[in-house]
């Protein structure tokens, strides 16, 4: 059926099978997820020896060291330390700082039980179109990276793709074309969360700095970013992180555009001078990456929320990223599959249109 299968064994029970191909010259891994790709599965286990071939991929020089660089395919030491900087690690936060001490109200969820996988792909075409606060735009194109120079053209062209479905969109960097979003948003009608990428990278900061600056006093920026899981990351210190908060803050006096940095929930609760100092809470919640069923998902995000919101002082909390993957890695009792993303999409935007 021109696929591969690759097969891991968790314990006598549990089995992850993902598929594999090779589609214009890239290698695509993705999870089994309908009734055609099982049916495929058996075809090939059914068989009584092994008939498929060997294939020789042929990377250039710089492919290979880019392969070599994200660790390849394992769950390697390189996998697992770029894990624990980022918010696609936190299994057990949530647990510790819980500790019994929430209450949320009842809420109606929807039953998924119920439906089959076309009831599920309606209503998720239609939460889709009824708009989507806002979206983390990405405007590479594919064989790009981070880093690469992008045109307004190419930015338009990505906008058009979203913008009959949110309301809003968030940018993470000024500089190496990223600074053309928002005003590409803001000719589309949409709002905007304009960011800045700080790291350890002092002269890129100061650059980062002045464009949002910049951007904020043009009348492109609705929300003001100042970095985004820094401090996760564990790039620069608190102290130098507000500095840049205040002094974005000390330029915009005056012009109503609220000021605020991007973390995980957990940074937060811990890190009260950081509240003080942000106009709003910005703040990055993944049920998925703590190990949370898609079953218990909804109630796992919202007590992150609620943590946030606990910590907060009474100012505004965004949540500014969280979703399901369609595909990837298991963690814990989390599975990626494009049925599982569609529902977290489903019942997150059916609890926020709800939540005030």
């Amino acid at each position: 059926k021109g696929y591969y299968f690759l097969n891991t064994r968790y314990d006598k029970t549990r089995w992850e099978v993902e598929k594999m191909n090779l589609s214009k010259g890239q290698l695509i891994l993705s999870s089994i997820s309908t009734k055609e790709d099982i049916e495929n599965l058996k075809e090939i286990t059914e068989t009584t020896q092994d008939t498929v071939t060997n294939y020789n991929f042929t990377a250039t020089k710089k492919e290979f060291k880019k392969f070599v660089k994200n660790d390849g395919f394992s769950l390697g030491a390189k996998r697992k330390a770029v894990k624990e900087t980022s918010s696609a690690y936190g299994a057990g936060k949530l647990a510790s700082l819980v500790n019994g001490g929430l209450t949320l109200g009842a809420i109606s969820k929807i039953d998924f039980s119920k439906k089959n996988e076309r009831e599920i792909k309606n209503l998720f075409s239609e939460k889709l179109e009824s708009r989507l606060h806002g979206i983390c735009f990405s405007p590479y194109i594919e064989g790009q990276v981070a880093g690469d120079i992008l045109t307004e053209a190419q930015i338009l062209k990505r906008m058009e793709v979203i913008a009959p479905y949110i309301k809003s969109v968030r940018s993470f960097s000024c500089t190496e074309g990223n600074e053309l979003i928002p005003k590409v948003a803001h000719e589309k009608g949409l709002k905007t969360m304009v960011g800045a990428w700080i790291s350890d990278d002092s002269q890129r900061n100061e650059k980062e700095i002045e464009t949002l600056i910049h951007l904020a006093k043009s009348g492109y920026v609705d929300i003001a970013a100042v970095g985004n899981e820094v401090l996760l990351r564990n790039d620069i210190t608190e102290e130098e992180l507000i500095n840049y908060i205040n002094r974005v803050k000390e330029a915009l006096v005056g012009l109503n555009i609220p000021v605020g940095y991007v973390d995980t929930y957990y940074e937060f609760y811990q890190r009260p001078k950081l509240v003080e100092v942000s106009d709003v809470i910005l703040t990055n919640c993944y049920p998925f990456w703590e190990g949370s069923s898609l079953e218990d998902s909804l109630m796992h995000l919202r007590q992150m929320h609620a943590i946030t919101k606990k910590v907060a002082n009474g100012k505004k909390v965004i949540i500014t990223e969280t979703g399901w993957p369609s595909q990837g890695q298991t963690v814990e009792n989390a599975y990626p599959n494009q049925l599982n993303a569609m529902k977290y999409f489903i019942q997150t935007q059916e609890w926020t249109k709800n939540e005030d």
